[in-house]
C-alpha cells in the first residue's frame, strides 16, 4: 500500500472508537494490517456458526447483523455503519459466530485477522483497554435491548428503535421535529427486529402515516413529529401494562 493510502486509512481509523488513543506509529501498523473489501447489497461478510475469526470495521456502508432461529425465520439484531466495527467476539475468543452480517448497499469493509488482532492487543495496552471499553458499551446496548423488550409492547419496540437510530445516524431536517434515518431496511427487515409479521409492520406504517407521525419509502424512515412519536411509544408501555393486569 502507498504511504498516502496508508496515511488515508490511519486518518479514518483515528476517529474509530477503540482506535483514539493510539500514537500516530501505532495507527500506522495497524492501518497496514487490515486490507480492504467491497461488497454489494445484500452480500453476506459473515455467516452464523461459520469458523471465520477476522475483525471488521465499516469504511462505508451500513451492515445489519441477524441471526436465525432452526425454522429459518431472522431476527434483525442491529445496524451498523461507518466507524462501526463487529464480528470482534470471533476474533478475541476464536469461537464460530453468533450471527450473520449483511451489507446494506454497496459496503467498504477493513478486514484484519485474528492473529492480527491479538497480536496488537498483546503489545499495545492502550488498544487492550479500550477494547474493554468498548466491549462494555456493546454490553451496555445489549442490556438496555433486552429492556426494551420486555418494556414495550410490539408496536412500542418498533418506534423506541427508530428514535434509537435517529440518535446516532439520524439526519436532522427540522431540528427536533423532522429527522431522516435511512436505515436500508425493507419492511420484512423492520418486522424482523421487533418479532412481527411484515404485513403487520406494514399497517402499522400506513397508520403512522396517516396520522402525521412518520413515512416510509425504499428503507428509508422520515420522522415527520418526533415529539408525537415518543408520545406513542410511551403510551404503548401503557397498553402493555394494562394488558399484563
Amino acid at each position: 500500500m502507498e504511504k498516502n493510502d496508508l496515511d488515508k486509512r490511519a486518518s479514518f481509523l483515528r476517529g474509530v472508537v477503540p482506535f483514539q488513543l493510539l500514537s500516530t506509529g501505532e495507527l500506522e501498523q495497524l492501518s497496514a494490517s487490515f486490507r480492504s473489501r467491497t461488497y454489494k447489497n445484500r452480500d453476506f461478510i459473515i455467516q452464523q456458526d461459520d469458523n471465520s475469526t477476522d475483525l471488521f470495521v465499516i469504511k462505508s456502508g451500513k451492515v445489519r447483523v441477524l441471526t436465525l432461529n432452526p425454522s429459518g425465520d431472522e431476527s434483525c439484531l442491529r445496524v451498523f455503519s461507518s466507524g462501526d466495527i463487529f464480528g470482534e467476539v470471533s476474533a478475541c475468543d476464536g469461537s464460530p459466530r453468533s450471527a450473520s452480517a449483511q451489507a446494506l448497499g454497496q459496503c467498504t469493509i477493513l478486514v484484519m485477522t485474528r492473529h492480527h488482532f491479538m497480536t496488537y492487543l498483546e503489545t499495545m495496552p492502550k488498544l487492550a483497554m479500550s477494547f474493554i471499553q468498548f466491549l462494555l458499551e456493546k454490553l451496555r446496548w445489549t442490556t438496555l435491548y433486552s429492556h426494551t423488550i420486555a418494556q414495550y409492547d410490539t408496536a412500542g419496540r418498533l418506534l423506541h428503535m427508530l428514535i434509537h437510530y435517529k440518535e446516532i445516524m439520524g439526519k436532522e431536517i427540522v431540528r427536533g421535529r423532522t429527522y431522516e434515518v435511512d436505515l436500508g431496511l425493507n419492511q420484512a427487515d423492520l418486522a424482523s427486529m421487533v418479532g412481527a409479521r411484515r404485513e403487520w409492520v406494514n399497517r402499522l406504517l400506513q397508520k403512522w402515516r396517516k396520522a402525521g407521525m412518520l413515512t416510509y419509502s425504499r428503507g428509508k424512515i422520515t420522522i415527520l413529529d418526533l415529539p408525537e412519536v415518543e408520545a406513542e411509544r410511551d403510551r404503548r408501555m401503557s397498553v402493555l401494562q394494562e394488558e399484563a393486569w
